[in-house]
Order: structure tokens, then C-alpha cells, then sequence
């Protein structure tokens, strides 16, 4: 049985540095054993080189590519635990792109998975190019860090780690807090653990994303998160200044019977200055913890994603194919989205004046496929259509669909409809929409169930299509043959024939401009007092 092994990589400004890693990364990954597979994760943590443009290009040409894309920068840890939420891989492997983290080392992780361990640490033995500053203060933090802590970490261990996927599975649903020390989870959740010593390397591009400020503030928030002995050292101070205040005491007893009247104002004061600045520094460190308790009650998401590239399709139509001039370049990316969205973006260009005309022609049930399409209600948001002839080829005109059997502008059953007509829908709507901008386009809703399907699309048309044969040719899940209207098509495009209209919207691309267009499916569930 074939294991699948995900690379997690977070992503944030690496644009001189992904080619070479995935160059390097992919050709290491080719010589895992034959029982592994492996799969790209690649986290853009709100990227704003041109990182995610290159992503892209790998996703095209590569299937084993996948993007997790954030909405804005969230962080180095929150692109690591994206990557663990999404991976899923029997070995899930942690790295980032700019080659401190060899490649070369996957081999060995493999193995360590094979000989039974979940939790494997990779432990730097040198960093070329950290500072002896840096390379001191992490060596002192780590003791620091297991003085305080019940949990004892690996020293000088880094956010190069590995993970089984039962190990994945505690992480992603037991180890969610808003302020975190991710590697330090890995440590603390058990399983069987190993380390794997590397040298890390130079960075290949670019510089560290962490400044002296910001890794301070994560070595606080980390001791706070795995220790409460901070919290103790009220206790602590307070009967150590309790001792310093009765020495002052029997000090100032003692000058008082051997000189007279009492002195020594400036050593009062020095007490009580360093007796405020323990004061200060404990209702600080109270502070750090009730913000940590802030955070965790606001609840608030670890990270927001944007779009999620399952797949990106890459085409290269040469000249004169089926007629049309010039090489055209099409490229489609599907996407996930967390708000259950299925999102199709195009992009096309030419070298050559060509007709780009481009839609899906996905089948759609919401049913289930347990029955015909006939009892869904539909809402087109358009006020016309493009007739046709007796060929099918549009006539030029606009039809308002006011009063007549093409009127869907709110929810209406097509069962009748259809059942009047004798044949279903194919026919072209001109959408109430402004040129270019995205827009609702279609709502279907499957009545029974209260499943929802909304369509937005940034093209002035769409094409509504039930067909009336049967559709036993398509074969779904466990071989399932789909009856006559069984099916319903939502195809965003332009208008049909529009170089033979002029006063149709124009599917003209020229040199030098890109064709763009983006289609959502969005799916909901409707309300228990909003169901029909």
C-alpha cells in the first residue's frame, strides 16, 4: 500500500528562493522509497512579491502541487498549522523555502516513519548563519525554557519537524491556541519521538522574517504558554522585599539607639525604588497572562484562507487550431475556500487577434443524484435572453423574459415549465450586471433537502442548460447512471456567435492583453424557517 508523505512549506516573500527549492525538494522527493508518495503544501502566508504567481506555475505543471492561499499575513506559526490542517499525508514534514532546511534529509524522515516513529524533531547542530548573539540566546533560552517547564524540549530544535498522521490529528483538534509555540507542541503531545541532528544551511535568498523584537516577544509568549511559575514570583518577591523591608526596619532601630534620630533617606528610597520596579515587573508579567487569556476568549481564527489551488490546468492552443489564429496560453485554477466555494479563475492571452470564449460545463444536482432536477426552484438574475433560430444560433436580438417561460428572476419550479415545452433548457441570459465586475448570476434551491447553489461570475452572460436526454453515458459515484433531466448547467460566459454580433459583448483578445474571468459556485444550507 502506497503512503503519501506532504511537504508543508510556508511561504511568505520567497520569490528568489521557490524555484530553487522546488527544484532541488522535488528531485530529492523522486528518490523516496516506491511504497511513498509525496505531495507539495505550499502556504502563501500574504505574499506580497510575486511568490503566489510562481506557486501558481508550479500547480499548473505539476499535480503533486497544492496552494493554501491567506487572505493576509498571519505568520510564520499560522502557516504551519494551515499546512498541518490541510495536509494529508501518512508523514506530514514542516520546512521553509529558503533552503535552511535541507532537502536532503527527507530520505532519512521516510525512514524514521517506516521504523514506527510519530514525532521526529530536527535538531540544528550549527547555523552558519545565525550570529553569535543569536546562537547564545537560543542556547540560553532553551535552558531557560526546560528550568521553567515540566515539558523538556530538544535544545536548538526548530520548526523543521515531522509528524505522523495520528499525530497531525491531536495537533489540529487539541492544540489550538491563539498565542503558540508550534515545535513545542510537537514536543509536549508524546508518541514515539526521535531527533534527527542537521546543519543548517545559508539562506538561499532573502533574510530572516524574524527580528530581534519579534523573536523576544515569542520567547516571552512561549514561556508564558508552557510555565506558570512567572505568576509565582509575586510570592517570591514579596517575601524577599518583606526581608530587605525588616532589615531596613532593625537598621533603622539600631541608628536610632546608637546615633539618635534616624537617617539614611537615600537607602529608603533606593527600597522603595526597587521595591515598585518588583511591583511593576509582576503586574507585567500578570498583564502577558491575561492577554494570552484575552485572545484565547475572543476566539478569533488563527488564520483566514483566502483560496485553496486544488488543481491548476495549464493549455497552450497552438496556431490555427480548430481554425482560430495565434497561440493562446490558457490557464484555469480551481480553488477551495473555506465558505464552501468553488472557485474557477481563467486567464488566457494570444499573440496573435483571436475569439476567447471560455465556460464549465459542470452537471449539477442537489438531489443528490437520487432524482431529476425537475423539482429544484431556480432564480436567474437575468431580465433577457439571446432567441435562436431553428439552428440554435442566436438571432442578434434581446427577448425580456417578463411573461414568458424563460422568466426566472425569482425562484420559480421548472418542473411544469419543462413539462409544457416537452424538452428542456438551452438558452443564453443576459445578466442584469455591470461589465467585468462579479456578480450573483443564478440561485438554485433543492427544496427537500434545503441545499443551495449560488453562482457568481464576472461575464455578462450564462447559459442555462437541463438537458432532456438521458445522460446515462456519464457514470458517477459507485457507477451510478443518471436519467433524463438529471442535470442542470450554469455556464458563465459571453454571449454565443458574438463575432457575428457586434452590438454583443466582444470575445476579441488582442496581443499583449489578458483574458480574466472568475466563476463562483458557492453551496449553503438553508434554514429549518427558511425551507419550503
Amino acid at each position: 500500500m502506497t503512503k503519501l508523505l506532504s511537504v508543508v512549506v510556508s511561504v511568505y516573500n520567497e520569490e528568489l528562493a521557490l524555484r530553487e527549492f522546488y527544484a532541488e525538494t522535488g528531485k530529492i522527493l523522486k528518490t523516496l522509497p516506491a511504497d511513498w508518495d509525496y505531495e507539495f503544501l505550499f502556504v502563501n502566508d500574504g505574499s506580497r512579491d510575486q511568490s503566489l504567481s510562481i506557486l501558481k506555475e508550479f500547480a499548473a505543471s505539476d499535480e503533486k502541487v497544492k496552494i493554501v492561499n491567506f487572505s493576509r499575513n498571519f505568520g510564520h506559526e499560522a502557516a504551519m498549522i494551515a499546512g498541518l490542517d490541510y495536509a494529508g499525508g501518512d508523514g506530514i514534514v514542516c520546512m521553509d523555502a529558503d533552503l535552511q532546511h535541507p532537502p536532503e534529509c527527507l530520505p532519512e524522515i521516510v525512514e524514521k516513519f517506516d521504523e514506527g516513529y510519530e514525532v521526529i524533531s530536527m535538531v540544528r547542530t550549527r547555523n552558519k548563519t545565525a550570529g553569535l548573539v543569536k546562537n547564545v540566546t537560543s542556547a540560553a533560552f532553551y535552558k531557560l525554557i526546560n528550568h521553567l517547564s515540566d515539558v523538556k524540549f530538544e535544545a536548538n530544535a526548530s520548526d523543521f519537524f515531522a509528524v505522523s498522521k495520528n499525530a497531525a490529528e491531536v495537533l489540529r483538534n487539541n492544540y489550538r491556541e491563539k498565542v503558540r509555540f508550534l515545535r513545542g507542541y510537537v514536543q509536549s503531545i508524546g508518541f514515539e519521538k526521535t531527533t534527527i541532528e542537521y546543519e543548517a544551511r545559508p539562506r538561499f535568498a532573502g533574510e530572516s522574517k524574524y527580528s530581534l523584537k519579534s523573536l523576544f516577544k515569542f520567547s516571552i509568549n512561549t514561556i508564558l504558554c508552557f510555565s506558570d511559575l512567572p505568576l509565582k514570583l509575586g510570592i517570591y518577591s514579596g517575601v524577599i522585599t518583606a526581608l530587605f523591608g525588616l532589615i531596613m526596619v532593625i537598621y533603622t532601630v539600631y541608628t536610632w539607639k546608637i546615633y539618635g534620630a534616624p537617617n539614611g533617606y537615600a537607602t529608603i528610597v533606593v527600597l522603595i525604588s526597587f521595591m515598585f520596579s518588583v511591583l511593576f515587573v509582576i503586574v507585567g508579567i500578570i498583564g502577558e497572562y491575561i492577554a494570552i487569556l484575552f485572545a484565547e476568549i475572543k476566539d478569533r481564527p488563527v488564520y483566514i484562507v483566502k483560496d485553496t489551488a486544488v488543481v491548476v490546468f495549464k493549455y497552450l492552443s497552438p496556431d490555427l487550431e480548430g481554425g482560430f489564429p495565434g497561440n493562446l496560453n490558457l490557464l484555469l485554477a480551481y480553488k477551495l475556500t473555506n465558505d464552501n466555494e468553488v472557485i474557477l479563475d481563467y486567464e488566457a492571452s494570444t499573440d496573435k487577434p483571436t475569439i476567447v470564449n471560455l465556460t464549465n460545463h459542470s452537471y449539477f444536482n442537489l438531489a443528490g443524484c437520487k432524482e431529476s432536477v425537475l423539482n429544484h426552484y431556480y432564480m436567474i438574475a437575468g431580465d433577457s435572453i439571446t432567441p435562436v433560430d431553428s439552428m440554435g444560433i442566436p438571432t442578434g436580438e434581446l427577448m425580456a423574459v417578463a411573461g414568458t417561460e424563460y422568466d426566472f428572476r425569482t425562484l420559480q419550479s421548472a418542473k411544469q415549465r419543462i413539462e409544457k415545452r416537452e424538452k428542456g433548457y438551452d438558452i443564453n441570459y443576459k445578466l442584469n450586471k455591470q461589465p467585468g465586475t462579479l456578480a450573483l448570476a443564478a440561485e438554485v434551491v433543492e427544496p427537500l433537502s434545503g441545499r443551495v447553489l449560488k453562482a457568481y461570475t464576472t461575464e455578462p452572460g450564462m447559459q442555462f442548460y437541463t438537458p432532456a436526454s438521458n445522460l446515462d453515458y456519464l457514470k458517477g459515484y459507485a457507477h451510478l447512471s443518471y436519467g433524463k433531466y438529471y442535470g442542470f448547467c450554469l455556464e458563465m460566459q459571453h454571449f454565443p456567435d458574438s463575432p457575428h454580433n457586434p452590438q454583443f459583448p466582444t470575445t476579441v483578445l488582442l496581443p499583449g492583453e489578458i483574458y480574466r474571468q472568475t466563476t463562483i459556485y458557492k453551496f449553503e444550507i438553508l434554514s429549518e424557517q427558511n425551507k419550503f
